[in-house]
């Protein structure tokens, strides 16, 4: 049985006094108010095991170098789970009601809105299970290889949608009806790269999916990750026990490209970023293939220099 822990992870272990948006102490609060007899365990980088935690993963340790903690958190739900057991939150996730009832799974995580490539996307920014579960230890695995460096897209949903493909054979969750899956078939095109459930029939009449062991179950979104940006209010339904308001905060391209492109320093990548500015200022480049820029290497960057336009 899942334990009644709520880990989270936030970067400053005052997140009472830090954060100046109300809407991470909101979250917190709808935890405490609706799951009153949970435990909740603060993960954070002053944490005495913290730097032996990431020094497991070159990923993690570059992205803690960057202060990307998105990324630094996408490995430490992992770990806490895979020790503890219990459910882990993110930061910009309200409760509406208690996870009791999904205690007695062995790990438990709904879908998103968004479909990719005609599949279902996990959403980990809710998601539970008992400790030392093998989905926690197959995921701490793929961080804790250098493979990572070079998936495409290494966000944390996608990386979980890759392990339980590939493990657990998930694609998808079916629908209640011939009819509903008939209809549904134009939204699941394997040749789209991504397109969003608006359905609303669908979207209240999709099955929960389970592995032949049991061991895995996925909700529909509208348990844990509800399509607000779709549906409005009319996505919370009598099921919805969590809503993820997705607020992304996280995102700097800059700094994703140097996580990205771990083999440089990152104060190299910086310098070089800096070059690459300057060189546009400078260069007024007209051989490019398509008029518009030149790509040039320098110390094993590729730099864009665009083309400065006469006036």
């Amino acid at each position: 049985m899942i334990p009644k822990i709520i880990h989270y992870f936030y970067d400053d272990v005052n997140i009472w006094q830090k954060d100046k948006k109300s809407q991470v102490r909101m979250c917190i609060n709808s935890w405490l108010k609706h799951c009153p007899d949970y435990k909740l365990m603060l993960w954070h980088d002053k944490m005495p095991e913290f730097q032996e935690i990431i020094s497991k993963s070159p990923f993690v340790k570059r992205a803690y170098e960057l202060k990307l903690w998105a990324f630094v958190s996408d490995y430490i739900r992992h770990y806490a789970l895979y020790k503890h057991g219990g459910i882990y939150l993110d930061t910009d996730v309200e409760v509406v009601s208690n996870f009791d009832k999904f205690l007695e799974n062995d790990f438990f995580i709904s879908i998103e809105g968004d479909i990719l490539f005609g599949e279902n996307i996990p959403e980990p920014a809710v998601m539970g299970g008992v400790a030392g579960h093998k989905v926690f230890k197959e995921c701490m695995k793929i961080y804790e290889s250098e493979d990572i460096f070079s998936i495409d897209n290494f966000i944390a949903n996608v990386i979980m949608k890759k392990l339980l493909q590939e493990q657990y054979g998930f694609t998808r969750l079916s629908f209640k009806t011939k009819s509903q899956e008939s209809r549904a078939g134009k939204y699941f095109d394997p040749l789209v790269p991504t397109k969003q459930l608006d359905d609303y029939d669908l979207y209240t009449h999709e099955c929960i999916w389970q592995d032949k062991s049991k061991t895995i179950t996925i909700y529909p979104c509208e348990y844990f990750c509800p399509t607000w940006c779709v549906f409005q209010n009319k996505s919370f339904t009598e099921k919805t026990v969590a809503i993820h308001w997705n607020q992304s905060t996280w995102w700097d391209d800059e700094k994703i490209y140097m996580l990205k492109h771990n083999k440089y320093p990152v104060e190299h990548i910086c310098f070089m970023k800096k070059l690459e500015h300057v060189l546009q200022k400078i260069f007024c480049l007209t051989n490019s293939s398509d008029g518009k820029y030149k790509v040039i290497t320098l110390c094993g960057v590729n730099i864009k220099i665009k083309r400065k336009h006469n006036a």
